[in-house]
């Protein structure tokens, strides 16, 4: 009996977006941050008696900012739609390139294409998607800890 190897990508990972190993991988950090920031949220117990939460704390005045559970859920799901949004620009500009690519085999381009002028987009995109939901992540769980 053989065994699939492990390091071969899943067929959904051969395209030219997620077929690139740095994007997959801050794909899969954003995506883990993003989870565990809906954990963190979603675990902010929801008493109907305290119908105020601590939704904003700072070190210099302490808390200054009190609302609902679902003013806690703004954050994880803006963190959900900034990843969405990074996903499909960084999409588009992949499929930008790689079309791109294809005319310039065929005839010489007048002027710079979207691939001379922006080869790394795509990668910074899901670069930067990881570092903005480890700044979710990072605040839902101190936020978790101020309301337990």
């Amino acid at each position: 009996m053989r065994f699939p190897r492990i390091s071969r990508p899943v067929v959904v990972f051969r395209g030219s977006f997620l077929g690139r190993a740095h994007i997959r991988w801050c794909a899969i950090a954003a995506i883990s941050f993003l989870a565990g920031a809906w954990i963190a949220v979603l675990a902010i117990p929801n008493v109907p008696e305290s119908a105020s939460l601590v939704v904003h704390y700072t070190t210099t005045f302490g808390i200054d900012a009190l609302g609902s559970w679902r003013d806690l859920a703004m954050l994880p799901l803006s963190g959900t739609v900034l990843l969405l949004i990074n996903v499909v620009l960084a999409w588009f500009l992949t499929r930008a390139e790689v079309r791109g690519q294809r005319l310039e085999v065929g005839a010489a381009s007048a002027g710079p294409s979207v691939p001379d002028a922006l080869p790394h987009a795509p990668a910074v995109l899901m670069a930067a998607s990881a570092v903005i939901e480890f700044a979710v992540l990072i605040n839902a769980v101190l936020l978790w800890r101020a309301n337990s």
